[in-house]
């Protein structure tokens, strides 16, 4: 038999499980961890998660970001900051 039920160990029993899983209160969950971790660590906290995450991605691609990459990215925040700035005067803030 092939096909995704069989590759390695996974099993059908195992994806069902984890399809039914209370995703809201996994959510709920991590709101908490992630409320903690903030209020323990504070604004050092997150520049250091931020950074593991920067050395992680990194190991993976050591040429990361590419130019490409930080032309999507501007071209992202320009698009978010228009929408942001549309919000403002809208609401006449």
């Amino acid at each position: 038999m092939t096909g995704w039920a069989t590759i390695g160990a996974m099993r059908a029993e195992d994806v069902r499980a984890y399809l039914g899983r209370d995703w809201e209160a996994v959510a709920e969950l991590k709101d908490r961890f992630w409320l903690e971790q903030q209020r323990l660590h504070g604004v050092a906290g997150a520049w250091q998660v931020a950074d593991e995450l920067r050395r992680a991605v990194l190991a993976l691609r050591p040429t990361w970001p590419s130019e490409e990459d930080r032309e999507d990215d501007l071209t992202v925040h320009v698009r978010m900051s228009e929408a942001l700035r549309r919000v403002h005067r809208a609401r006449g803030d």
